[in-house]
């Protein structure tokens, strides 16, 4: 059983690539079984039978085989985080009467709580967390359930993420923090390549920072794309704006694309009417 003190709190970030500290101390497992089982039990967060971790670890693995792969990885975690478990003859789960922290968790609240309220900063928190995709790097080639699993979450959460950054994109641009916008649109293409919105946003923004060129090429890059992996083109509103682009040799707006809008009701009623696309939603 750890020695460590109980008071410690467990802190896992499983978005992105895996990291786990008790207290200050970061946390080393010797198996790729262990981290695995221990995102399992906080991410589901209730008790599994051994039969269900022997499945989910081993597959089809024969029996005997099967139970010591489990309790090895059990005794992995216990060297480190021993308090941290409820570990009986029949179930393993996560002591809920431990302090800890898990990332998932937060950023599915953070999502949650800001499409009940409509709060902003929820959705920051949500762009915060989101390091990379679920427990990027880990795999079990010999566990077909956990992979499954895995698969499954990075997907949800993926596209959560993408939720979250699309309507923190819009709220950014509604305060007019061009700068903020652009990092968030190229953070929106990395998980959702496809996303026209944010392809149409970021050549808005391009070309308002004085960068018409990489507006256009962006555009460029992203035809190709679709044209060489979904057999497709931009939507019309997309080629619409290239053309615009192209054609006018500047983006028509007059006003910095540092500047606030709050409180600016007739510079922003210039820069959506000049924006020839359908409003986001």
């Amino acid at each position: 059983m750890s020695t460590r003190s109980v008071d410690q709190e467990l802190r896992l970030q499983f978005l992105g690539a895996p990291q786990v500290h008790l207290g200050a101390e970061a946390l080393t497992f010797t198996r790729r079984s262990s981290l695995a089982l221990l995102a399992y039990l906080a991410v589901t967060g209730e008790p599994h039978s051994r039969q269900t971790l022997m499945a989910l670890l081993t597959g089809d693995a024969a029996p005997t085989r099967a139970s010591a792969h489990l309790r090895n990885a059990l005794a992995d975690l216990n060297q480190h985080i021993g308090d941290y478990l409820q570990v009986t003859r029949h179930t393993v789960a996560l002591n809920p009467n431990r302090p800890a922290w898990l990332d998932v968790h937060i950023f599915d609240k953070a999502l949650a709580d800001a499409q009940a309220t409509h709060t902003p900063h929820l959705l920051q928190t949500c762009y915060t967390l989101y390091r990379g995709e679920f427990l990027a790097g880990v795999s079990l080639r010999d566990a077909p359930e956990f992979e499954q699993w895995l698969l499954f979450e990075r997907e949800r959460l993926r596209q959560q993420a993408v939720q979250a950054l699309s309507r923190l994109l819009t709220h950014t641009l509604e305060q007019g923090d061009a700068v903020t916008a652009m990092d968030i649109a190229q953070h929106l293409l990395q998980l959702d390549p496809w996303h026209e919105m944010a392809h149409q946003h970021l050549m808005r923004l391009l070309a308002q920072n004085g960068q018409r060129g990489a507006a256009l090429t962006h555009y460029k890059a992203y035809q190709q794309r679709l044209a060489a992996e979904l057999h497709t083109s931009p939507d019309e509103d997309t080629q619409a704006l290239y053309t615009r682009l192209l054609t006018e040799g500047r983006f028509p707006i007059t006003c910095s694309p540092l500047y606030p809008f709050i409180g600016r009701v007739a510079e922003l009623n210039v820069l959506i009417s000049s924006w020839p696309t359908r409003p986001a939603g």
